[in-house]
């Protein structure tokens, strides 16, 4: 049986998708310890403009480097290497590559207790030992669950001696560069700016500090890969300066990103320049990249990229003949928990993903009856909320009519059109009273489902396979947000920013007019517990949210409905026809 797990912010995105500092001061390159191998980048602060670069020495050349990520070397760890992941590093060992380094992005450990000296036992100081097993040198860097001080996705409170602790034990900064035969390598903590904290890691953030130290890293225009754990489009820097902008004036220096926290393969296009996301590693499955860049052909290149399952279209199949499936009937009254497995979006930076994001927020479909004459069964689809894995009514979710059609063991359906309002569950999500006069709608255009049926003789009928189609429109979500805000500043109800008291406080008409938030400052903002509001606009707004695309392969599992909260039952509210309920006539 599956937990459902807590990821507030991931799920936040994924929802919006169906809609929708490090501890360097940042004066310059920070030299690895001695034995690392190639040539580090000299300290000093970012060049003068009217100073010619100096001379590349040595100059750039071929490197090559095995990239990894999320080797998640559980808490519990303090001193042996778990079987699993000493096996991971003997197959690494096993590559037949010539590599200069092993880069690791991130999510070194699950977890880490807090109050550790560097000389304790401890998940890092194993998983430091496990990378001495690999014949190559590895480059490490810090990822969301390296700050974590519990199982729980925790932020340790203690993050500046977090930090101390990582760099002592890892023996690097938590930002450095290495030169590699003339090309630079520079690793990134995504953890080191002011959104990480609040989103427990899920986003990303980078510091101004790093971003001009970065930038005096790049002035020389040596070659320059750049390595961070969060994807890129992930990652949120609100002063208004962004990777982005770094990247973009130096488009001839930077050549590419390697990030992993996904748990998948996946390439794209980041403001003009490639992205790799590698897999989690996991003994016996391609977990690595074998990555090479040649200066002189200017070459970034994946050389075993024919192995690799690079996110595509999920696709299913289900063959009719198949006589799992005995008694369609047998589905009728059963509530089918839905559990996303592999994930691809139309949206750049979430182009794959594990579905476990949406676990706080599941669909789960009821089967009502079964028709023996047209072959077909109807059901109706909803979302719950997660208590504690009790699957809870969500309020305001739609409760969608769905007719599957069968072939044998094969069901397909495919719904009409309808409007999720997600304010409601916004407000449950942060645990924040939200204003009855709020929406957050999303148009969902199309759904489709197609699945295959089986009742094993030990369990309850079920799909244990089947693909999920969403096509949507987020534009009325982003205006609702912005009319958000504009309704809570003239209810002055933003702290500092009172309408008409000041000039720069514009005055509201009655009723407030939604075109007056690009007069409302900057300054003034509204949170949803952590979260800022103009900070999870901007993040959506950023993708094509008038035409969302969401697939995903999925399976069900049966769980019994329950009238109060119970682990892992289903409320028996959920599909309730009566007055004011959301499946209500």
């Amino acid at each position: 049986m599956r937990n459902v797990r807590r990821y507030s912010w991931s799920n936040a995105i994924v929802l919006m998708a169906f809609v929708c500092l490090a501890c360097t001061d940042g004066t310059g390159s920070i030299s690895p310890p001695p034995d690392a191998i190639g040539e580090t980048t000299p300290g000093g602060d970012a060049l003068e403009d009217s100073q010619a670069p100096p001379p590349l020495d040595p100059p750039p050349g071929t490197t090559r480097f095995i990239h990894i990520a999320d080797l998640h070397i559980p808490g519990e760890a303090e001193d042996e290497i778990p079987q699993n992941k000493a096996q991971a590093m003997e197959e690494l060992n096993a590559i037949t590559f010539d590599a200069e380094y092993v880069v690791c992005t991130g999510d070194i450990v699950h977890w880490i207790l807090d109050g550790l000296a560097p000389e304790d036992p401890s998940p890092l100081n194993v998983a430091m030992d496990a990378f001495a097993m690999l014949r190559w040198p590895v480059l490490p860097v810090a990822g969301n669950h390296d700050y974590y001080a519990g199982p729980y996705a925790g932020i340790t409170p203690e993050v500046e001696a977090r930090r101390d602790y990582l760099e002592a034990v890892m023996g690097y900064p938590l930002d450095y560069s290495v030169i590699s035969n003339g090309v630079r390598l520079t690793m990134l903590d995504s953890m080191g700016g002011d959104q990480a904290e609040p989103t427990r890691g899920m986003v990303g953030s980078f510091s101004d500090e790093q971003l001009d130290w970065l930038r005096a890293e790049v002035k020389d225009g040596r070659p320059t890969i750049l390595f961070f754990h969060h994807p890129p489009a992930n990652i949120e820097t609100p002063t208004g300066d962004s990777l982005c902008a770094v990247i973009e004036e130096n488009r001839d220096t930077i050549k590419g990103i390697f990030a992993g926290h996904i748990h998948t393969f996946l390439e794209g296009e980041y403001c003009g320049i490639p992205y790799y996301i590698v897999a989690h590693v996991v003994p016996g499955t391609l977990f690595h990249l074998e990555v090479e860049y040649d200066s002189e052909s200017d070459s970034l290149r994946i050389l075993n990229e024919d192995d690799v399952p690079f996110t595509t279209t999920p696709e299913f199949e289900c063959d009719e003949d198949d006589t799992t499936l005995p008694d369609p009937g047998a589905l009728v009254g059963t509530h089918q928990l839905i559990w996303m497995g592999n994930m691809n979006s139309n949206l750049p930076g979430l182009e794959g993903f594990d579905g476990a994001v949406v676990d706080e927020t599941p669909f789960v479909l009821k089967f009502d009856n079964y028709d023996e004459v047209t072959d077909r069964l109807e059901a109706r689809l909803t979302m719950a909320l997660n208590e504690d894995d009790f699957v809870a009514v969500m309020p305001g979710a739609p409760c969608v009519p769905l007719t599957f059609d069968l072939a044998g063991p094969c069901l397909a359906a495919e719904t009409n059109p309808f409007t999720i309002d997600l304010a409601p569950l916004l407000g449950a999500m942060f645990e924040v009273e939200v204003d009855p006069s709020w929406q957050l709608r999303v148009d969902v255009q199309s759904m489709s489902l197609a699945g295959h049926a089986v009742t094993p003789p030990d369990s309850s009928p079920h799909l244990d396979s089947g693909i999920v189609a969403l096509r949507g429109n987020a534009a009325q979500g982003v205006a609702d947000t912005r009319r958000a805000l504009v309704i809570e500043y003239c209810a002055g109800n933003l702290e500092n920013c009172q309408p008409g008291s000041a000039d720069r406080f514009p005055e509201c008409d009655d009723p407030p007019r939604e075109e007056m938030f690009d007069e409302i400052p900057r300054s003034c903002d509204l949170f949803l517990g952590n979260f800022s509001l103009r900070f999870l606009l901007n993040f959506v707004s950023a993708y094509p949210v008038e035409n969302l695309k969401v697939d995903a392969d999925f399976h069900s599992d049966v769980w019994p409905t329950a009238a109060t909260p119970t682990p892992f039952t289903i409320d028996q509210a959920l599909f309730s026809t009566d007055p004011g309920a959301n499946c209500a006539p």
